[in-house]
Order: structure tokens, then sequence, then C-alpha cells
């Protein structure tokens, strides 16, 4: 069953309850509408309340709890009483360890199961306890005055703190904060609660407390860097409003402005003089990485910012090197990206869109005059690239580009190298041709000597020079005939070289 037909059948219910009924009524009136199949196992159970039924929630089957805990989760406090009243266990734990009190969202829910003796201190399989999974500050309160411990961790080193700071709750942030919760806490990442902000609310009630703002985690990055990656621009108004440092560093030198993902991002660290071509330690600026994340509105955001278009990193590559999509490499070729430029291994983007399989890129390059003919340190030119990686598509296109040195495909050496790239041989008539010649050669042969061993063939030793004879141009008839068979067309011959490789069949063929 879903979790849904769960929460309407049991609200009806539980509605229908008044606190009323006794458990065994609320057994029978389950009878009709719960899964049959369920019910009888339950019933095979003798109705065991501590009974963990299988449910299906959010698309994940396979699900586990018992009627406390999903009466628990939707506050249905008829059921609830009947069951407690009843002796169910109220400390019984679902298959993630979770108990009934971790569900409870209703501070009147909490009351009962700690009047029952729920244990305030539980923990799930992740280390946590019901104060990290409170969902009101009514309920913060009340597990706080029966003892809660409010900087308790779990098995990841986060406090209730760093759960709310997570979701958003600003009430219960400033809750927990009025009842002494640690600001300072770093879980195993190394992060405060003011790294997982997620609204300005948090992050402003977490200043009160004057929370570290340029504190780094483990990564070395701040807050700011953070709330850049998640797009939050009030979020980094705020911090920088309390001097959050616009160049902070993480420990691969990449500043804020690195991790922007909208627009306005951009402008906000702008306006507080972020560094435009600020490099890390890869000497990429953010627009490197704008391009690398396909960020087409970031890129043209920067590029008004005056950012270098042909910046090039620590391996001599561009921006246009690292472009996702046709969209970026028309966002950077309109503010004159050099499409020739070449990495420190020779490579230009044209090598780069081909290697990664970006078909949109390569058509937008060559259409910018890219050179299709451009070979690399390796002497190779883009198509050696798409061929290695089975991109058929790309293979074609740049085959067939008017432009293409059809003499460069069919030279011995990269036809070679074109073969253990692509993991097959190319078709070539030549060879077919000498093939079938020594092939039929050696049949007429052997067959000549096998009749001559059997007298099949009254032969004296002056004629066996004519036998060979007549078995050698036997064979190169045969042969002339395959070849002929085999052979290309005459335009198509046209582009064969000397060592009798056409790469227009291997295009075709491929």
């Amino acid at each position: 069953m879903r979790a849904e037909d769960w929460q309407k059948i049991l609200s009806e219910i539980n509605n229908k309850s008044q606190g009323q009924d006794s458990i065994k009524e609320i057994i029978n009136r389950l009878e009709g509408v719960l899964d049959q199949d369920e019910y009888r196992k339950w019933k095979d159970e003798d109705f065991n309340l501590n009974y963990l039924f299988k449910f299906q929630y959010k698309g994940v089957s396979n699900q586990v709890a018992t009627l406390l805990h999903i009466s628990a989760c939707l506050n249905l406090g008829n059921i609830i009483n009947a069951l407690l009243t009843a002796g169910v266990n109220v400390n019984v734990v679902d298959g993630s360890g979770i108990n009934p009190l971790h569900c409870a969202a209703d501070a009147d829910v909490v009351k009962a199961l700690l009047t029952a003796k729920a244990d305030i201190h539980a923990v799930d399989v992740y280390g946590n306890t019901p104060l990290h999974c409170a969902a009101s500050t009514d309920v913060v309160n009340i597990l706080l005055e029966n003892g809660a411990n409010i900087n308790a961790v779990n098995k990841y080193g986060e406090t209730s703190l760093h759960y709310a700071a997570k979701s958003g709750g600003a009430d219960i942030v400033k809750a927990l904060l009025k009842n002494g919760a640690d600001i300072n806490i770093v879980d195993q990442y190394g992060k405060i609660p003011l790294h997982y902000a997620v609204n300005v609310y948090v992050v402003e009630a977490l200043l009160v407390k004057d929370a570290d703002v340029n504190v780094g985690d483990g990564d070395e990055k701040t807050p700011l860097h953070y709330a850049a990656n998640a797009g939050y621009v009030d979020v980094i108004k705020a911090l920088l409003e309390r001097n959050a440092d616009v160049h902070a560093r993480d420990k691969d030198g990449q500043t804020p402005l690195h991790y922007a993902v909208n627009v306005e991002v951009v402008k906000a660290l702008l306006e507080k003089d972020a560094k435009v071509d600020a490099k890390d330690e890869w000497e990429q600026t953010p627009l490197h990485c704008a391009a690398n994340e396909g960020y087409v509105e970031v890129i043209e955001a920067l590029l008004a910012a005056k950012a270098n278009v042909n910046a090039v990193d620590k391996y001599g590559q561009t921006p246009l090197h690292y472009a996702v999509n046709a969209d970026v490499v028309k966002a950077l070729l309109e503010k004159n990206a050099d499409v020739s430029i070449r990495s420190k291994d020779g490579k230009t983007p044209l090598h780069y869109a081909a290697e990664m399989g970006y078909l949109d890129i390569v058509n937008t390059l060559l259409k910018r005059g890219a050179d299709v003919n451009s070979r690399d340190k390796y002497g190779n030119i883009p198509l050696y690239y798409a061929a290695e990686k089975g991109y058929v598509d790309i293979v074609d296109v740049l085959a067939k580009n008017p432009m293409s040195s059809l003499e460069s495909l069919a030279e011995k050496d990269n036809v070679k190298k074109l073969e253990k790239k692509a993991g097959m041989r190319l078709f070539n008539p030549t060879k077919v041709y000498v093939s079938v010649v020594c092939f039929t050669a050696a049949c007429g042969a052997g067959l000549a000597a096998l009749l001559i061993m059997e007298e099949a063939l009254p032969i004296e030793p002056k004629h066996m020079l004519l036998i060979a004879i007549a078995v050698v141009v036997i064979a190169l008839v045969v042969g002339c005939i395959i070849h002929k068979a085999l052979k290309p067309n005459a335009e198509v011959d046209k582009a064969q070289t000397f060592v009798g490789y056409n790469p227009e069949i291997y295009v075709r063929d491929l």
C-alpha cells in the first residue's frame, strides 16, 4: 500500500473513533479497508501491535513501520491513545531505527508519547535524536523541557541546529539558540550551521549570535561559497553586509565567484568588487567554471564585466575548450573567443568537442572557421578522437567537411591510428585483391599437387612449370574479378592514396 492510502484509511478511522474505540474496534474497522494480504499476515501474528506493515513512500517500496509510527506521523491522537492503552511498545523501531517519537510532529502527540515513557534520547541508524527531527518550536520546547540534549550530534557530527538551518526553519533555529544551542559546533565536514543556511532569516538569526561569517569548512569553503553555489542571493547579501570576504578562497583557490550559478549571484558579488578574472589553483577563472557548467547567463554577465574571454589555465585551455553546449560556445564567440587557440598539448576547442561527443559544438565551431585538419602535439586531428570514442555522427561530419583533407585521413600512419582507435579495420580493395590472388593460387597449387600425387593427372616433370604458370594466371583472373566487383566508383576512387585506403568508405561503413 502507498503511504497516501494509509493516511486516508487511518484518518477516517481516527475521525470516526472520537476517542471511544478500543484497539479491538480499530482492528475490526481495518479489516475491510486494509490490503487483504497485509491484513491476513497481521492476523496470522494475532494482531501484534508492534507488527511492521509494509508500504510505499515517495515511490520507494518495502518501507516498514508500526501502526504507532504511522499514527504519530499523521497526528492521529485517537488511534495513538487506543494503542497506548492496549500496551503497545512506545519505543518500537522501524526499519531505519526510528521510534514513534522521531515521527511525532504534533505537540500533544509528543506529550502523550513522553508520558508513556518514550525514550527522548533514542537515536536512529544515522544517530539522529527526536530533537533533530523536531518540526515545530512547540515540539522543540517540549523535548528540551523533558531533558533532550540540545547539542547532541548524529553520526555525521550534526546537531539539531545544523538540521534546522538546512530546513530553513528560522523559528526553530531561534528556539534552539534561545535555549543555548552552540553555533560553532562543526560536523564531520567542518561545517557550522551557517554553512547550511538556506534563507536570509536563518542567516540573520545565526549572525545575531555572532556566528563566524568567514569560517572555512574542511575544504576551506566559507558560507559565502555555499550560498553562491546554491544561488541564495538574499543569503549572499546578508553575509556581505556582515563583511563576508568576497575574495575568500577554498583549498582549490576558488572564490565565491567561481561558484556562481546565476546572474543575480554574479551581480551581488561584483558589486562588492569580486575579481572577475580571479584564478584558482589550476589558473582557471570564473568564466572557465561557468563554461564547464553550461551557465550561459553567468557567462554573459561575466563577459559584460570585462572577463577575459581567452584567459588560459595551467593547461593552456580557454573557456571555449571547456564549453559543454552550443549556447555556451555562441556566447563566447560573440565576444571574440579564439576558435583556433591551442592548449599546451596542441588541442583546439574542436579537438575537445570531438573527443567529448558534443556534436552541436562541433557544428558551431566548424561554422565559425575551426580548422578540421588541425593537429595536436601527438599529430592527431579532431576526427581521431571522435573515432576513438565511437562518435559516428561526429566522424561523419568531420570527414565530410569540405575543408577536410582526405590525404591526411588516408596517410598510412593515420589510418593505422584510426583502425586502432575505432577498434575496426578500414575497407581496402587492394588488400582484398592481394588476399584473393594468394588464396586462389594456394588452392590451385594444392589441388594440382594432390592430383599429381594421386596419379589422377599423368604429368611429366617438364610440364610442371606450365601448370604453375596456369595456376598463377587463374588466380590473377579471379582476383581481378573480385577486385572489380568491390572497387568503389570513380568519384570516390579519386580520394584513394598510394597506400590504397579510402577514407570515404571508412566513414560510410563505420
